[in-house]
Formats: structure tokens, C-alpha cells, sequence
């Protein structure tokens, strides 16, 4: 062998090809397996839900209702456990065999087993009452009175502007199948982020 073959670092043509071949390879499977993960990821772990509507205002923007989809933007965690004070997203059927479910966002308040209610327009929870500073005004006394015991696999859910809110003193507690997640980012109108 001569010295000459020794001291040429330079790889041939052949193997230039073969290395670019590899590195294209490499390439395209890194970036299948990150476009894999992330559907993975959206379908079974994250998902999104555009708010609209006032019954989680003043915590949550629903828009002005003239334009669709113009509300706050909520990053939802599928798989995360649910505890008094989250904010979820659930599916409800307003009970008409031509409607379809629709998906709605209030806040946990009670957990299953706990007992929920309400005196004087205050919300009390296990016979405590709540100091919730995310309402912007007193509920009224419609709901005086109003007592519920949570069963096992259920949540008693309520919207943050309690006097605009169709939620569990209205449609009953939600069962834990029809909660698509618990809220861990929101994405404001003016494309600020807050965590809840």
C-alpha cells in the first residue's frame, strides 16, 4: 500500500453518496417519529377547546359572539386526575335525540362523595364555606337551599359567572366519561398565556 492512501482523508464520491443517502434516512425517520409522537400525543394526551360564551367569565374571555371560535383558547390534559378548582371541558346532550353533544367548559367543584351547597348565596362544600376569588359577583338566591351529595364517578361542576351558567344546579352532576379533560394552558385572545 502506498503512503499516499493513508494521508487522503477525503472520502470518494461512492461514499459521499453513501453518507448523504444515510443522513437523508436518518433525517426523515427522526422527523416520522416526532410527527408520530405528536399525534399520539394530541389524540390520546392533549387536546384544544375555544371558549364561547360567558358563563366561565370573568377567568375566561368566550368572545363577543359575533364571530365563532374568537374566545380564549384552552390547552386540555386528557389524562390528568381532576381536583376541586380545575377548570374542565366536557360533552353534555341537552337531552334531545336530534341534538348532538356539545362541549362545555366550567369548573370543578366538588368531587365525588362531597357535598355541595348553597346558603345565602355563598357556596359551601362539606359544610365550609368557599372563598372563591375568581367570582366577580355574589350568586343570587335562586338556588338557596340547594343541596346535592356527589356520587362516585361524577363531578358537580359550575360556571365561574354564576348568575349566566347552565352547569350542575341545572343539568345534574357530570358523569367522569364525559370530561375530555382538565384545562393546563390558556391561550388569550391577545395571545397571552396564564396558567390556571
Amino acid at each position: 500500500m502506498d503512503e499516499k492512501e493513508f494521508l487522503d482523508p477525503t472520502p470518494s464520491e461512492p461514499q459521499k453518496k453513501k453518507r448523504l443517502f444515510a443522513a437523508l434516512v436518518s433525517v426523515v425517520v427522526v422527523l416520522a417519529l416526532a410527527v408520530t409522537c405528536a399525534l399520539l400525543l394530541r389524540e390520546y394526551v392533549f387536546t384544544s377547546f375555544i371558549v364561547n360564551g360567558a358563563s366561565m367569565s370573568p377567568t375566561l374571555n368566550g368572545g363577543d359572539g359575533d364571530i365563532p371560535d374568537d374566545g380564549d383558547k384552552l390547552i386540555l390534559n386528557r389524562i390528568a386526575d381532576i381536583d376541586r378548582g380545575d377548570i374542565i371541558v366536557f360533552t353534555y346532550d341537552w337531552g334531545s335525540a336530534e341534538s348532538n353533544p356539545h362541549a362545555l367548559v366550567k369548573r370543578a367543584i366538588g368531587l365525588p362523595g362531597d357535598t355541595v351547597e348553597i346558603r345565602g348565596g355563598e357556596l359551601y362544600l362539606n359544610g365550609e364555606p368557599q372563598r372563591e376569588a375568581y367570582i366577580a359577583e355574589e350568586m343570587n338566591s335562586l338556588y338557596d337551599g340547594f343541596s346535592v351529595t356527589v356520587p362516585d364517578g361524577y363531578y358537580f361542576v359550575m360556571g365561574d359567572n354564576r348568575n349566566n351558567s347552565s352547569d350542575s344546579r341545572d343539568i345534574g352532576c357530570v358523569p367522569q366519561e364525559k370530561v375530555i379533560g382538565k384545562c393546563f394552558l390558556i391561550v388569550r385572545t391577545d395571545g397571552s398565556l396564564d396558567i390556571p
